[in-house]
């Protein structure tokens, strides 16, 4: 089915655990999963209760291949140095940005914002909860790289993915 990406959230506790470099290069051996194939999903708040040991960590996790990904960008505790200091990969717009486009001007300086600053440190963008075209039309313009929502798929069941990737329909998250 070609070369997919399987998005996993990751809580603190897990991203914490001192064990977690190793359990992700277990996991990877005994599943045959190819690093590049996993991205870890991470909010901002999992750097707060010990930064310096969940840099290190993702520092570890990225050596081994992985793709790391901020998700709900902008909604947490936000620190712009995280994005400069952490081997982040891609940095997902909340939808709570992404729902008042194409007309909320206040969104759409938010949005392209992120994507400016995203792309300028060498990370991909990826929009969360596009639900029409009018929001995908606007994305596409100022240069999104990636999008998932309703607009592409609700949610469904996993028996039924590979069915629709085989056959060309839209998935849960297209890029």
């Amino acid at each position: 089915m070609g070369m997919l990406r399987v998005a996993i959230n990751v809580s603190t506790v897990q991203l914490l655990n001192d064990d977690m470099p190793r359990l992700v290069k277990n996991a990877l051996r005994q599943s045959g999963a190819s690093p590049s194939q996993i991205e870890f999903e991470i909010t901002e708040s999992t750097f707060l209760s010990n930064p310096d040991k969940a840099r290190y960590i993702l520092e570890e996790i990225s050596k081994i291949g992985i793709k790391i990904a901020i998700d709900d960008f902008g909604t947490g505790y936000s620190s712009l140095a995280y994005l400069k200091t952490l081997p982040i990969d891609h940095i997902k717009v909340d939808k709570c940005f992404i729902r008042g486009l194409p007309h909320s001007a206040d969104d759409l300086t938010i949005t392209k914002a992120i994507i400016a600053i995203a792309h300028g440190l060498s990370m991909r963008v990826i929009a969360e909860g596009v639900e029409d075209s009018n929001q995908l039309d606007t994305l596409v313009l100022e240069g999104c790289d990636e999008y998932q929502g309703y607009f592409f798929s609700a949610p469904v069941p996993a028996e039924s993915i590979e069915k629709q990737i085989r056959t060309g329909r839209r998935s849960a998250e297209t890029s």
